[in-house]
C-alpha cells in the first residue's frame, strides 16, 4: 500500500493530531512493505526520510498563529498535486476539512488518480464552532439561519470522500445520521503509558493516601472549545474544598487566565505550561489521581485513555468521544456538559469510590484499545480491504 497522509494541522508543536501522525510513522517504519508519505505545511518546502520507506514533506505555508513553531496554513494545491502524481498513492487521507481536503476532492474530480480519498475526523468543527457561535449574544436569532447553512454546506462537502474514519462510535453515529459514510477505527495510546500502567499492577495497584488531598489534573489546549471557561470556574471552588490539588497543564488562548497569581500562590495550584518532552509528560501525569476532562466534542478523548493506560480515572461531560470512554469506566463519573455542580458531584462520587477498584478497571478498559501499534494496524487493515474495490 502507498498512503499519502494530508493534514495542514500537523506540525512541530501540537497535541493528539501530531501523536496520530508519529504513531503512524513508527508503525510504517517497521512495515516496509507499505510506503508511507506525511504532508504537511513548513516554513520551507522540504524533504525528511525518516525510513527507506517512510518520507515526511514540507510544503511552505504562511503562519497561522504568532508562534513560529506552531500552526501553519496548507495553501499550495499546485505542490500537492504534484506530490500525488509523483506517488501514486493507493489511498490519499486528509486529517483537515478546511484546506488538504477540499483541495484533494478538486484534484480528483480534475482527474487526479486517487483510488480510495478519505478524511479522518479528527474534530467535530460544525458543533464545536459554528453552532455555539450562532447561540452566542443578542444577534444569536440572525446568526442561527447562517450556522444552519454552514452546517449543511460542510455535511454536504463531507459526503464527497469514499469514507470518513471516526475513532469513536459516537462519531460514528452522528455522520452516519448527517449521511456521511463513516467507518470506526478506534485510537490507541502509547505503548510507555501502557507499560507504566502494567508496572503499577504488578505492584498492587495505585492507591490513594486517604490523608493526602485528591491530585486533579487538567491536560490539553487551554482554549474555549475545549472546556476552559468551565475549568476556570471549577478551579477557585476545588481550591475552597481544601482536600484536592489542581494541576493544569497546557498552553493556548486561555493560558493567561490559568496564570492568575491568586491561585498561584496557594500550594494546591499548580500551571506547569507546555510540556513536550514525552518522559517527562508521562512523569507529570502520572503524579496525579484523577484526570479533569471537560469538552463535550472530543473525537475520541485520547488524553482519557493515555491517563487510563496509567490507572488514573477521569471525570467527563456525558457527551462525545471523553464521554464514551468514561462510561466504559464508571456512568457515575459523568457529568453534564459544561455544568459546574455537575462536575463537582462527579468528582464526589469519585472520591466516594474504591479507589484501587477504579483505577484497575481503568487499566482494563485501556488494555482494550490496546497500543498505538495496534490503533494504526487496525487502520491499515482497514485500508487494505478498501483498495481492491476501489481499483475494480
Amino acid at each position: 500500500m502507498i498512503f499519502l497522509d494530508v493534514n495542514t494541522f500537523f506540525g512541530d508543536k501540537g497535541g493528539g493530531i501530531r501523536t496520530y501522525h508519529l504513531a503512524k510513522i513508527a508503525w510504517f517504519r517497521k512495515h516496509p512493505e507499505h510506503r508511507y508519505v506525511v504532508v504537511g505545511p513548513g516554513a520551507e518546502n522540504g524533504r525528511e526520510e525518516l525510513a527507506p520507506n517512510v518520507l515526511r514533506v514540507r510544503i511552505k505555508g504562511p503562519r497561522a498563529t504568532k508562534d513560529p513553531a506552531g500552526y501553519r496554513l496548507l495553501l499550495d494545491a499546485k505542490a500537492l498535486r504534484a506530490l500525488v502524481d509523483e506517488f501514486r498513492p493507493d489511498v490519499v487521507e486528509s486529517g483537515d476539512p478546511w484546506l488538504g481536503g477540499p483541495m484533494l476532492l478538486r484534484m480528483r474530480r480534475k482527474g487526479a488518480r486517487i483510488p480510495v480519498l478519505s478524511s479522518f475526523y479528527h474534530g467535530d468543527p460544525v458543533r464545536t464552532y459554528i453552532d455555539p457561535w450562532a447561540s452566542r449574544g443578542a444577534t444569536s436569532f440572525a446568526r442561527r439561519p447562517l450556522a444552519k447553512l454552514a452546517g449543511k454546506a460542510f455535511y454536504k462537502l463531507q459526503r464527497k470522500y469514499d469514507v470518513t474514519l471516526v475513532s469513536s462510535r459516537e462519531m460514528e453515529r452522528h455522520l452516519r445520521e448527517m449521511r456521511v459514510p463513516a467507518a470506526l477505527t478506534p485510537f490507541g495510546c502509547p505503548a510507555e503509558f501502557l507499560e507504566r500502567g502494567k508496572s503499577h499492577l504488578r505492584k498492587g495497584g495505585r492507591r490513594r493516601n486517604p490523608g493526602a488531598p485528591l491530585r486533579l489534573l487538567y491536560a490539553g489546549r487551554l482554549d474555549p472549545e475545549k472546556g476552559t471557561d468551565l475549568l476556570a470556574r471549577a478551579v477557585p471552588k476545588l481550591l475552597d474544598w481544601g482536600n484536592v490539588s489542581v494541576t493544569v497543564l497546557g498552553r493556548g488562548s486561555r493560558e493567561a487566565v490559568f496564570r492568575n497569581e491568586e491561585w498561584l500562590a496557594n500550594p494546591n495550584y499548580r500551571a506547569v505550561g507546555y510540556i513536550a518532552d514525552r518522559s517527562k509528560l508521562l512523569d507529570v501525569i502520572d503524579g496525579h489521581d484523577v484526570l479533569l476532562s471537560l469538552c463535550p466534542w472530543e473525537t475520541f478523548g485520547l488524553g482519557v485513555l493515555e491517563c487510563f493506560a496509567l490507572g488514573i480515572p477521569a471525570v467527563a461531560p456525558a457527551k462525545g468521544g471523553a464521554g464514551e470512554l468514561v462510561a466504559e469506566l464508571a456512568p457515575e463519573a459523568l457529568y453534564a456538559p459544561d455544568d459546574l455542580d455537575g462536575l463537582l458531584d462527579a468528582l464526589l462520587r469519585v472520591m466516594d469510590m474504591d479507589y484501587g477498584k477504579l483505577s484497575a478497571k481503568a487499566l482494563e478498559v485501556a488494555a482494550r484499545y490496546g497500543s498505538w501499534d495496534d490503533a494504526c494496524a487496525r487502520m491499515a487493515a482497514f485500508y487494505g480491504r478498501r483498495i481492491p474495490e476501489a481499483k475494480r
